[in-house]
Order: C-alpha cells, then structure tokens, then sequence
C-alpha cells in the first residue's frame, strides 16, 4: 500500500512542479495532467513564480470549469503581486537595516 501513497504523492509533486516551472496551471480540469484530482495554481508576478496554489475541489462535478479557472487565474495574479511587494518591502527594510539609515 505504501508504494501506491508513493507513487501518487511522486505524481502530484511532479505536476506541481510543472506547474511552478512553466508558470502555467496544470492539474485537473487543464491541459496538463488532467487526470489528477489537484489543480496546481501558479502565483506568478513578471518573471518570478512564489509559489503554487493547490486546490482540491470537493464535487468535481459541480465545479465548472471555465468562470472559475479564468477567476482562480485573476485571484492568483493578485496573490502574487500581494508577494512581489512584500518581498519588496522586506528587501528594503533589510537594506536600510544593514546601512544604517
């Protein structure tokens, strides 16, 4: 039993980070991995991918797909410029610490 938990575990981080490295959502309900029951959302500013968003749908039946992927995409933007600005800010503050000012 354990090696099958392994497997889908190795499966999951292997869409996962797909997802972080193209900066696209892969996982159920996309083009990429669809079969597993994860939507794996990248949070994305410019360049730089923060994290990912896994989101595991309750009734995959009930949950269309094509409001709330174009809404989860928008959510996600937001979340990573809420980031992009905070580390900003953080990088900042650990500049003017380390100066003096």
């Amino acid at each position: 039993m354990s090696s099958v938990i392994q497997k889908d575990i190795t499966n999951e981080l292997r869409v996962a980070h797909s997802a972080y490295d193209s900066g696209e959502m892969a996982g159920w309900g996309t083009q990429i991995s669809s079969t597993t029951e994860i939507l794996y959302v990248p949070l994305r500013a410019a360049d730089t991918t923060f994290a990912i968003l896994a989101l595991r749908p309750r009734d995959l039946g009930r949950f269309l797909l094509r409001e709330p992927l174009a809404l989860l995409d928008s959510l996600a933007k937001q979340l990573a410029l809420a980031l992009e600005v905070e580390c900003m800010s953080v990088d900042a503050r650990t500049a003017k610490s380390q100066t003096g000012i």
